[in-house]
């Protein structure tokens, strides 16, 4: 079963997708903050990281650069209310508004090319298509 770590200070938010993730046959693990990110990282390894961008202290994409210090290739996904321009290229951004079932569309997608079943040019062109939708 893989393991996903879904950050977000909207612990309702974090919550209720922890939730759809698990009854989709996920592991989920809720984190609160960058800060109780990390610290869970620390425990015990994530396949994917779910993070949202804007938080207190560290944000998403801190998050995302501090994982990717350990983990090149750890597959992020950043979550945002907010205009998304300046997020890195290599990190998937999916709008709050429309989170599921793209989520879980994104997370197939990374999951599989990070296994080898598809290739990342494919999980590319799948970014490419949402931010043109």
């Amino acid at each position: 079963m893989k393991t996903i770590l879904f950050v977000d200070d909207n612990e309702a938010l974090a919550r209720l997708s922890c939730d759809i993730l698990q009854m989709h046959g996920y592991r989920a693990i809720s984190a609160f903050s960058g800060e109780d990110a990390l610290a869970k990282m620390d425990k015990e390894k994530s396949d994917l990281v779910v993070t949202d961008v804007r938080m207190p202290g560290i944000s998403g994409i801190e998050l995302a650069n501090k994982l990717r210090e350990n983990d090149p290739k750890m597959p992020i996904i950043v979550v945002t209310g907010y205009d998304h321009q300046g997020v890195s290229q290599d990190l998937v951004v999916l709008p709050k508004a429309e989170l599921f079932p793209n989520l879980l569309d994104q997370i197939k997608t990374h999951l599989n090319a990070a296994d080898g079943t598809k290739s990342v040019s494919d999980a590319t062109e799948n970014k490419e298509s949402l931010k043109a939708s």
